[in-house]
C-alpha cells in the first residue's frame, strides 16, 4: 500500500547527500504515515 509512495520519497531523496536523504526520508515518511491513518479512518 505504502511502498508506491516510498518509493518515490527514496527516489527523490536519492539525489540528495546521505545524511540530508535520512533526515528527509524521516520527516517524509512521518507525513505519509499520517495521511495513511487519515485514509484508513
Amino acid at each position: 500500500m505504502d511502498q508506491r509512495r516510498r518509493r518515490k520519497v527514496a527516489g527523490r531523496a536519492a539525489t540528495d547527500t546521505v545524511g540530508d536523504r535520512r533526515s528527509e526520508l524521516r520527516r517524509e515518511s512521518g507525513i505519509l504515515i499520517d495521511i495513511a491513518k487519515r485514509a484508513d479512518v
